[in-house]
C-alpha cells in the first residue's frame, strides 16, 4: 500500500447523536451514519470505527466503514501507521473502564480489518497520540490520565495482527493535550502538552527496548 494513494487516517468516532453527520446530504465523500455501509446498526452510539479512503486527483472515494472492536465504545482515540509491518495501530479509551484498549489494522484494496483488541492499561485514559519509531520498529504512545492528569508513554511492538505493550513510565506528573512525534534524524521521541495555566511545552525522550 502506498501512503500517497491510501488513508486509513479518517479514523473517527461514530456519534448518531453528531449534528454534523446530516449537514450535507448531498456530499458524496460525507460519511453518514446512516450509509447503508455503517452496518445498519441504528445503536452504534460512540463505537469506533474506521474506513479506508483512496485519492484520485483532487477527489476522494472511501470504501466499507467497519467497527475496530465489536461492543467497544469511546470519544478518545489516536491512529498511527506501522511502516516496518505495514499495519494501523489503534488506540482507545473504552467508554465503560476508561482503560486505554488497542488494536491492528491491516489495509486491503479498500477495506481494513482489525486483530483482536489488547488492553495497554488499567487506568483511566483520556486522550492519545501515536506515532511509529522506524529506528527501534515499535509504536510509542502518550496518554493522558484522567485521575491526576499525568501523562504517561508507552512502547508497543506489533507482531502480525497482535500488539504488545511495555510498562509505563511517567513524562510528566501534570500535562493535558499530549501529542507525541518521533525524530528519525536525531533518534528521539518528541512529547508535546500543555500545563494548567495553558502554557506549551516539549519534552525530548529516548526509546530503548
Amino acid at each position: 500500500m502506498e501512503n500517497s494513494e491510501k488513508y486509513s487516517d479518517l479514523f473517527k468516532n461514530v456519534d448518531n447523536n453528531n449534528d454534523d453527520d446530516n449537514n450535507d446530504d448531498n456530499d458524496d465523500n460525507n460519511v453518514d451514519n446512516n450509509d447503508d455501509n455503517d452496518d445498519n446498526d441504528s445503536n452504534d452510539g460512540n463505537k469506533v470505527k474506521s474506513v479506508v479512503g483512496t485519492i484520485s486527483g483532487n477527489s476522494i472515494s472511501f470504501g466499507t466503514v467497519v467497527t475496530v472492536e465489536s461492543g467497544s465504545e469511546s470519544s478518545k482515540f489516536g491512529l498511527c501507521f506501522d511502516s516496518t509491518n505495514n499495519k494501523f495501530v489503534a488506540v482507545w479509551s473504552e467508554d465503560s473502564t476508561g482503560y486505554a484498549k488497542s488494536a491492528v489494522g491491516t489495509v486491503s484494496g479498500t477495506n481494513i480489518s482489525w486483530g483482536t483488541a489488547v488492553d495497554v492499561n488499567s487506568e483511566n485514559s483520556d486522550g492519545f497520540s501515536c506515532a511509529y519509531d522506524p529506528d527501534t520498529q515499535r509504536v510509542l504512545l502518550g496518554a493522558n490520565m484522567q485521575s491526576d492528569n499525568q501523562i504517561n508513554s508507552y512502547v508497543g511492538t506489533v507482531s502480525g495482527t497482535s500488539i504488545s505493550w511495555g510498562s509505563e513510565t511517567q513524562v510528566v506528573s501534570v500535562g493535558h493535550d499530549v501529542g507525541i512525534v518521533y525524530d528519525t534524524e536525531n533518534n528521539r521521541a518528541v512529547v508535546g502538552y500543555r500545563d494548567n495555566g495553558n502554557n506549551c511545552y516539549a519534552i525530548v525522550g529516548t526509546v530503548t527496548g
